[in-house]
């Protein structure tokens, strides 16, 4: 508090707008906070480039959306392995240190959330570093994601509620082993040394030679209650926060709803001068209830006409947030829906993005409520 209060009584408002965005890794400036920690490195007279270590947590590797199994030139050229829908996640151990730890994709620690995984990474021999995905488990399958969420809003887990709720981590790389990092070995023998570890669980990987059989495994993703597909290059090293070629992810929505906008934010970067990100609501007997917010899928055109027409509609500003009358209608598509605190509503679309601006249809012609929650029944039946 003391160092805090020292560099808020030094500096100049805008050298501290940007501390405060570094401290909270909330930069929305187009930056990725490796370069950051890569600059103040080199300003710093430090090495230039940040290694990872066992009990530092690191960005992970991305996969890019893949949006048609056509795209592929050659499936053949690809390992192909369920996308699971949990919480994305990454598992340090050390036997001989007796410790074992847990961070979310976010970099936050989670480890007290799931004491069964402390068990059962406290038995591996030597030390690893793994990344994975943690399930709400049970009788073979992953249980849909607003199961799982359950225990991902509590920070210590009680014995009730881990009986409840079974949880496994689902392996799928191996980035150090026994003091040494991985992240340059090809993606094949980091496989041959995950294997070799044998944690309890470990995503089985496909090989296929045609666009059709790609097809068949994405149906059976489905079926076994995952997301979809990810295909990785069995050559690819791992690149930390990278969304590269290298590994792609095959999904398609659960579903798609007509909502209206509420409110728009402006953007950041190249879009700091337009309204981009849009929270947006559905039908209710109070009028509309805001669901959820979405800012990709429209172009640069289409943001710059939607931004005019918003600010007509504005009734309200608070510093870079304007609420607008519910005119603007837009069709969004989405890979589920979970209960939320945050919305009037009750409930939030997961990963929305929106596909088109509805100039065809009134506000009062969008879906409402009850089909909101119709949805969310079904996804936890």
């Amino acid at each position: 508090m003391e160092l805090l209060a020292a560099i808020f009584r030094k500096y100049q408002p805008l050298t501290l707008k940007y501390f405060v965005k570094m401290m909270t890794r909330g930069l929305r400036i187009g930056l990725m906070a490796r370069q950051v920690q890569e600059a103040l490195a080199a300003a710093g007279g430090e090495a230039a480039k940040v290694e990872a270590r066992l009990f530092q947590p690191l960005d992970l590797m991305l996969a890019k959306p893949l949006e048609r199994v056509e795209d592929l030139a050659d499936p053949a050229e690809w390992l192909i392995e369920d996308k699971y829908d949990g919480m994305r996640a990454q598992v340090h151990f050390d036997h001989e240190a007796g410790v074992v730890r847990i961070f979310s994709r976010n970099m936050e620690e989670t480890t007290q959330a799931f004491p069964e995984l402390m068990h059962q990474f406290g038995q591996l021999p030597g030390n690893g570093l793994l990344d994975g995905e943690i399930l709400a488990w049970r009788d073979g399958r992953a249980l849909n994601f607003n199961v799982l969420q359950r225990r991902l809003s509590v920070r210590r887990a009680r014995a009730t509620l881990v009986a409840e709720v079974p949880v496994i981590f689902m392996a799928y790389d191996l980035l150090l082993r026994n003091g040494k990092m991985l992240l340059d070995e090809p993606l094949s023998r980091r496989r041959e040394k995950l294997e070799e570890l044998r944690p309890s669980m470990i995503s089985r990987q496909y090989r296929v030679g045609s666009h059709a059989q790609v097809d068949r495994l994405f149906a059976e993703a489905r079926a076994r209650g995952n997301e979809g597909l990810l295909l990785k290059k069995p050559d690819s090293v791992y690149e930390p926060g990278r969304r590269g070629g290298a590994w792609l992810k095959l999904k398609r929505p659960y579903g798609t709803l007509d909502v209206v906008i509420t409110a728009a934010e402006q953007g950041s970067g190249r879009r700091a001068t337009v309204f981009s990100d849009y929270t947006f609501a559905v039908r209710a007997a109070q009028g509309f209830v805001n669901v959820g917010k979405a800012y990709s899928g429209l172009t640069d055109g289409e943001i710059k006409d939607l931004t005019r027409q918003l600010r007509a509609a504005s009734v309200e500003k608070f510093g870079r947030m304007m609420l607008v009358k519910p005119e603007i209608v837009l069709e969004v598509a989405f890979d589920g829906v979970q209960r939320s605190t945050r919305h009037k509503g009750g409930y939030a679309l997961r990963f929305p993005r929106i596909l088109r601006w509805r100039k065809d249809k009134k506000p009062e012609e969008c879906d409402d409520l009850g089909r909101v929650e119709a949805l969310y029944q079904a996804s936890v039946e």
